[in-house]
């Protein structure tokens, strides 16, 4: 009995043993299996992702050069608040328009559909789900015709931008030609919001 007791023993220690060393390499083993498996996934999406890239950037690069121009000049990559000020103040001079006060600040990331009030899916698909608002507030003065020909002559840049609010106060005196104290124009206060793919 002791001869089959022997080697059964050293048999079931030896297999306790080997499943006690065995076990936590096999669980690490399968661990990393596991990590493997979605790097692989993360791999083919990001393979499809730069695929459809490179695929928007050929349809790109096909575009003309005047419809690529005007494009950034629609939505830009970021906006040129100096340049989008001097454009403002050439236009207001114009018009006889004085633009008073002005305060510019850089905005949040809005949705499209925030942006536009409601968007289709694919608008959203197309152009992307976030945009830059870039925020102006100005207090402008001048006649009344002077001040809608200044709002044609914006509207007509094509920079996608957006009045959020015009409210029309109390005139202002035109203290800047002699002779005429008596002469007084409103002042016209709007909210502009410009907007960019950031």
């Amino acid at each position: 009995m002791d001869k089959i007791l022997l080697p059964l023993l050293l048999l079931v220690t030896a297999a306790g043993l080997t499943f006690a060393y065995t076990k936590p390499a096999w669980d690490a083993s399968t661990a990393l299996r596991a990590q493997q498996d979605r790097i692989d996934v993360a791999l083919a999406d990001a393979q499809s992702l730069q695929e459809r890239w490179d695929d928007l950037g050929s349809e790109f690069n096909r575009l003309p050069l005047e419809d690529m121009r005007r494009l950034r000049t629609i939505l830009p990559d970021e906006v040129d608040a100096v340049r989008f000020l001097i454009l403002l103040d050439d236009i207001a001079v114009r018009n006889d328009i004085e633009i008073v006060d002005g305060r510019w600040e850089e905005g949040e990331l809005v949705t499209l559909e925030d942006a536009s009030g409601s968007a289709s899916a694919d608008e959203v698909a197309e152009v992307g789900t976030v945009l830059g608002v870039f925020t102006g507030e100005l207090e402008l003065a001048g006649p009344y015709q002077g001040f809608r020909q200044f709002l044609r002559q914006v509207e007509r840049d094509l920079a996608i931008k957006d009045v959020t609010a015009l409210e029309v106060s109390s005139s202002q005196r035109d203290s800047s030609r002699p002779g005429t104290e008596s002469d007084q124009f409103p002042v016209y206060s709007m909210t502009v919001n410009m907007y960019y793919l950031p």
